[in-house]
C-alpha cells in the first residue's frame, strides 16, 4: 500500500473516492433492500477496527442511504453476490 491510504481516514482520500465510483457502478442496486439506487459504500467491518480491509471489495456494500442508516444502527443482512470470477473483477489502484 501507498503511504497515502494510511491517512487518518481512508475514507477521504481520492483512492476512496474511485473506489467508491467502482463499487456503485459495479452494484447499482442497494444490496440489501434490492430496490433502491445504491449512493453509500458500507464497510462490514469499520475501517476503524480494520484499515487494510478499507478497499477491500468484500468488505464493502453498496447501499442506499437509507439501508446504510439501518446497517449503523444495527446488524443487516445482505443479498448475495455473483460468484463468477469474471463478474467481480479485482479492484486496480
Amino acid at each position: 500500500m501507498r503511504f497515502s491510504d494510511w491517512a487518518d481516514d481512508p475514507r477521504k482520500t481520492a483512492r476512496w473516492q474511485r473506489f467508491r465510483r467502482m463499487l456503485i457502478g459495479k452494484f447499482p442496486l442497494c444490496e440489501r433492500c434490492g430496490e433502491r439506487v445504491s449512493t453509500e459504500g458500507h464497510h462490514v467491518i469499520s475501517v476503524r477496527h480494520a484499515r487494510w480491509l478499507a478497499f477491500d471489495l468484500e468488505n464493502v456494500r453498496a447501499l442506499c442511504h437509507q439501508c446504510h442508516v439501518d446497517a449503523h444502527n444495527g446488524p443487516i443482512s445482505y443479498r448475495p453476490r455473483p460468484t463468477d470470477p469474471e463478474d467481480t473483477p479485482p479492484y486496480g489502484q
